[in-house]
Parts: C-alpha cells; structure tokens; sequence
C-alpha cells in the first residue's frame, strides 16, 4: 500500500473539502427581540412580544479554497463564501402593559392591570420628567461613596432581570401598584428629597405625619412589601423551579435566584438603618446619605438557603419552616407576608402556564444572509490537528421590506443593538468551517 505523500497534503485536503460543501451550520436560532409592542392590523393580537428566528441556513463555497503550504502546516484560502439562509419575525400575544419599565415602574395608564393593586391615576408627564430627573441625581449621589457604589452594583448587576419581571408578570405589575401607594410615596420622596416644600423632610414618616394610598399604608409597610413581593415573583419566573414541588431545589447559579438574593439583600441593608415593616425611623435625605456612606463596606448577603425558607413559610402548612428559620437566624414571616409570598407563587404558576400556551405566530418571514470574501482557515496538522478560522468583517443583511408599522420600527432598531445574535451567527460559521476543515483533513490522510 502507498502511503500519502505528506508534502501534497494541503492539496487533497483542498479537494476533499468539496465532501464538505454546502455546510449547514444553523437550523434554527430564536432570540426576544422586543416586549409589548403594537402589532400590525390583522395580526393575531392588537400587542406582542418580538422574537426573531434564524433557520435553514447554509454555507456554501467551501468547495474550492486554495491552498498555501506554510511551515509547520497550510492555509486555506476561501474567495468567498456564502451564508445564507431565513430571518422571520415572530410575536407572541401580550397584554399592554401600564406601568413604565424603563423608567420609574410608576403607572402611566389608569386600566385596571388585575385584581389587588387596582387602578392608579396617571402622573403629569412634567411632573414624572421631573421625577425622574432627580432620581438619576441621587443615583449619581449614590455613587459618590464606595458603599454606595456597591449597592448601585448589585442592582445594576440584576436589572435586566427585574425589568423582565415586570414586563412578564402582572402579578408584579399589579402589586407595584399597590392601590396607589407605590406612586404617592414616589412624589412624596420626590419633594422630601427636593427644595418645592422645606417642612416636608422626612422621607419615611410615621403613620401619624402621612400614610399612601387608598389602604392608607405607611411609607415602610409598603417599601417591605415591595421588595417581598419582587423576591417572589423574581423567582416565580425561573423556568427551571417548581416551588410546590417539595423536592425541588433552586439552582445558585440561576439568574432569577441570583436577582431574588440581591433583592433580600436589599431588604437586610434597609434594617440596618433601624426600620422594618412594622418599626420606623424617620430618616431625611442626608441621613440615608449618611448611612450609606459609614455602613461598614460589605453589603449583606443572603443565602440560597434562606430564599427557600422564604418559599417554604408560604407554602407548607403550620409552623415547621417559620420554626426552622427561627432557628437558623432567618427571617420569619408573618401571616400577612406568608400569604403574599402563597399568593405570589401561585399567580406566577398561572402565568407560566399561560406562557406556555402562548406560541409564537410568524408575522414577517425573508432571506437572510451574507457574502464573506476572504475567509483563511490555518491548519497545523498533527495528532490533534489545529484548524483556526479568521473571517474578516461582513454585512449580515436581512429581507425586511415588508415590515410596517410600530413592530417593524422597532424590530430593525433592536436587531442593530443585539451585539450576542451577531457573534453567535459568527461563531456558528466559524464552527462549521473548523468542522469541515478537521473533517476533510482526515479525509485526506486516508
């Protein structure tokens, strides 16, 4: 038997990689794209969520590369190559939402958005703008300080995910809501933390100095269960977690039960100022500056164990859990927390349900594509060959002429800032043509 002339490799593995031609790299790629968005007339709902699905793309012109030899191996040369495939936009049914996620979560319509919270009048746009304003002020204050920094950190680190909270759940909308409390305590901090009233300083007063909302709730009664009821509906949304399954367990490394700690540890560094939900502490603007500024530099944290004791007070029958966090130094909730942290649970359990029914419908459907001139995948052969791929920039075009309307706007501009869709089209004709090339190296051999 003759065995291969090692110094005419380059060109066999040239002409085996037309075995290799054409590459199907991607079948079926889906991503979100937008939330609550008017779709266009005729569609299936009057509102929906944008996705965006890549499929049945392939890479063809990897038939013909041509080869260099080079010390210590050979590049293979590619004039061009062409990626192409499908792009259709999709939606799937959503209510409107009411509440301004990207803002200050404060309501801007005055529908009813669910049973518990009830309508909300809207704010003055002036009034919310100036609202706004001052709150990226204090925020700014906020970073000033190294603590400050850190707390300002661990919210940043979750947002995307709180956001994602709001636009999904109307559980979490509607208690946001909280019979209007939420949006009277926002101006009066405004005007406490502002010049417009010099007598008005306290930014959590006493029951007997100003209560919120219909319920006439206290400004603490309030702000703890705010930031209970995110902890549940946070973790309500983690697709991977049954929490009336006793045997299920959460997973650290969730992005959902990270939010959920980080919103507990919210809560601990507000105790420390001296308030609860049931005890409070008047504090002014400087003096909540000035226990940020001299907390003593580590933010509480708070444990996986603990966010399960949480879920477990509201949904076991008697004490055992209340008693076992008792033990453990744990937060105990009362009834009243013990039956939001049940009713919350239950809730997202219906919404994911509902979810789960809710397909998506294709709306727009077109080619998709491009043209990549210069490809040069640089082959070191040995017992574990090493193939690397450089492709130099390209336009990735999209057939999106039919397109109309608020969908279709908003679609294009959200598609020019999802930076991870563009590498993962990259990665995925890098990985097709490595594969090709290892696959027509061996070929080659023999």
């Amino acid at each position: 038997m003759t065995r291969p002339d090692p110094t005419d490799l380059p060109q066999r593995t040239a002409r085996a990689m037309a075995a290799y031609d054409p590459a199907f790299p991607l079948q079926c790629f889906d991503f979100p794209l937008a939330f609550g968005v008017d779709l266009p007339p005729g569609a299936h709902a009057p509102h929906g969520d944008l996705g965006m699905r890549f499929h049945d793309f392939a890479l063809t012109g990897l038939s013909r590369p041509r080869p260099v030899a080079l010390p210590g191996g050979f590049d293979l040369h590619f004039p061009a190559l062409g990626f192409q495939g499908r792009a259709t936009l999709t939606a799937k049914s959503a209510p409107e939402i009411t509440l301004d996620t990207g803002g200050g979560l404060m309501a801007f319509g005055d529908e009813d958005i669910g049973t518990g919270g009830g309508p909300t009048d809207p704010l003055d746009p002036a009034r919310k703008g100036e609202m706004l304003e001052q709150a990226r002020r204090e925020r700014a204050r906020l970073m000033d300080s190294e603590n400050g920094r850190k707390l300002m950190g661990e919210y940043n680190e979750h947002n995307e995910v709180y956001n994602s909270v709001f636009v999904k759940s109307a559980a979490a909308r509607n208690a946001w809501t909280a019979n209007g409390a939420t949006r009277d305590m926002a101006e009066h901090t405004h005007v406490a933390l502002g010049d417009e009233d010099p007598t008005v300083t306290v930014v959590n007063p006493e029951a007997r100095e100003r209560t919120f909302g219909t319920r006439q709730v206290t400004y603490n009664q309030n702000a703890f269960v705010q930031q209970l009821q995110i902890v549940v509906n946070t973790i309500s949304q983690d697709p991977t977690f049954n929490p009336w399954d006793p045997r299920a367990k959460l997973d650290p490394e969730s992005r959902y039960v990270k939010a959920s700690l980080a919103a507990m540890n919210f809560g601990k560094a507000t105790e420390k100022t001296g308030n609860s939900k049931t005890l409070i502490k008047p504090l002014t603007g400087p003096d909540v500056h000035g226990t940020v500024d001299a907390s003593d530099g580590e933010m509480p944290k708070s444990s996986v164990g603990e966010l399960e004791s949480v879920i477990a007070q509201g949904v076991q029958d008697g004490g055992r859990a209340a008693a076992e966090a008792g033990d453990r130094g744990w937060r105990v909730l009362d009834e009243e927390d013990r039956q939001l942290v049940r009713r919350h649970l239950y809730l997202g359990a219906l919404e994911r349900a509902a979810e789960a029914a809710n397909h998506p419908r294709d709306l727009w459907s077109g080619d998709a594509g491009a043209t990549i001139a210069g490809v040069v995948a640089r082959v070191r052969p040995g017992g574990d060959p090493e193939v690397e791929v450089v492709i130099p920039a390209f336009e990735f075009d999209i057939d999106d002429s039919a397109w109309t309307g608020a969908a279709g706007d908003t679609a294009r501009d959200r598609l020019s800032e999802v930076a991870f869709a563009r590498s993962f089209l990259l990665d995925r004709v890098e990985t097709a043509i490595r594969e090709a090339v290892r696959a027509a190296l061996t070929r080659a051999r023999g």
